[in-house]
């Protein structure tokens, strides 16, 4: 059986791959924001008391890593991922 690995930064309208005799290994990361409309006060709040802070779409990371396995990346802290 081969085993191929499925980029799923590159490939955001796919969510899985089925091929006969091959082992579909999802890489790379997938990136989940929200929209601006559901910033609030929890949010924020979660940012003050924890330093984690969730993604919105005005604010979308820079990642300059790729992972094998996938990983999925809903927050950052204010140290961690590069924002553009």
């Amino acid at each position: 059986m081969k085993k191929v690995y499925w980029d799923m930064l590159e490939n955001k309208e796919c969510i899985a791959v089925f091929a006969a005799d091959t082992e579909v290994v999802p890489a790379g990361a997938t990136l989940y924001s929200m929209s601006v409309k559901e910033k609030n006060a929890e949010y924020q709040k979660y940012a003050d008391a924890y330093d984690l802070r969730f993604i919105f779409d005005d604010d979308i990371p820079l990642i300059d890593f790729y992972p094998v396995p996938r990983v999925d990346i809903f927050a950052q802290d204010s140290l961690g991922v590069s924002v553009k």
